[in-house]
Parts: structure tokens; C-alpha cells; sequence
């Protein structure tokens, strides 16, 4: 890839789900306080959110009716409880519905979008154009992206 010619406030290593989420709430929190604010998502995939169209076979899994701690590993209980509640199920399926994504729920508790694809009605819309919202995904190949 070739070296970044554009000045980011803000640079997100990773395209998947967190890392999206990550550029968009940072955007949005910004344009909240009137702010121009700009988001670099660099990611490996040459696909925007690639490895999210891996959750649920491709229908994108956007959590589960009932999500609490004994659900991750890699940090301790009281870590992942505090996690949870800044962004629960509740404001996590408010979250989607405020960009018009309607969400329904499977025998298994899983949400899913209605449509059982997030992209066209969420992602792309969000990140394209390029700059769309103050939002840039540069696919990484490797190297040094920053120069």
C-alpha cells in the first residue's frame, strides 16, 4: 500500500466489527459536539468489514437476546461485566434501528438483521463514498501504512 496522503484525526487499526464501531461512534460523537472530525479504518481486507460477513454464515450475527460475561474470555469477569454495560443489548439493538436496520430474533436467541445482510443497508452506506461521514477504510497489504 502506499503511504496515507491525508491528515486523519483519528486512525483505527482494524476493519471488523469493533473497529467499525469504533470509527463510527467516534465520528458521531464528534459531529454531536459540531466538530469536524476525520477516520482512518485501516484494515487487511480489501473488502469493507470482510470478516464480519462471517457471523452467522454470512447473515452478520449482531449479538444475542441475553449476553452477560460467562459468554467471553480473555479478561475477568468484572472487566467484561463493565463492557456490557456501557453498551448492552438494549442500546446495541437501538443502536442498529436508529440507521434503519431492523433486527429479528432466531429460536437460538440470535439477532440478526431482518434482511440477513447488515451491508447494504448499514456498512456501505456509512463508509462509501469514500469520506462519507468522515469515515475512510484504506485496505492494508502490509508494510507501514503511515509511511
Amino acid at each position: 500500500m502506499d503511504r496515507v496522503e491525508k491528515s486523519v484525526d483519528l486512525a483505527v487499526i482494524g476493519g471488523g466489527a469493533a473497529g467499525l464501531m469504533a470509527a463510527v461512534q467516534a465520528g458521531r460523537a464528534a459531529r454531536e459536539r459540531g466538530a469536524r472530525f476525520t477516520v482512518l479504518v485501516v484494515d487487511g481486507a480489501t473488502t469493507i468489514g470482510a470478516k464480519i460477513l462471517v457471523a452467522g454464515g454470512g447473515r452478520c450475527n449482531v449479538t444475542h437476546d441475553v449476553v452477560d460475561e460467562t459468554a467471553f474470555a480473555g479478561s475477568t469477569p468484572p472487566a467484561i461485566r463493565k463492557v456490557l454495560r456501557r453498551f448492552d443489548v438494549d442500546q446495541t439493538t437501538r443502536f442498529f434501528a436508529a440507521e434503519g436496520v431492523a433486527l429479528k430474533r432466531e429460536e437460538t436467541g440470535k439477532l440478526f438483521p431482518t434482511t440477513d445482510s447488515i451491508f447494504p443497508t448499514f456498512i456501505v452506506e456509512r463508509m462509501s463514498p469514500p469520506g462519507h461521514d468522515g469515515i475512510y477504510v484504506e485496505p492494508f497489504s502490509g508494510g507501514n501504512p503511515f509511511g
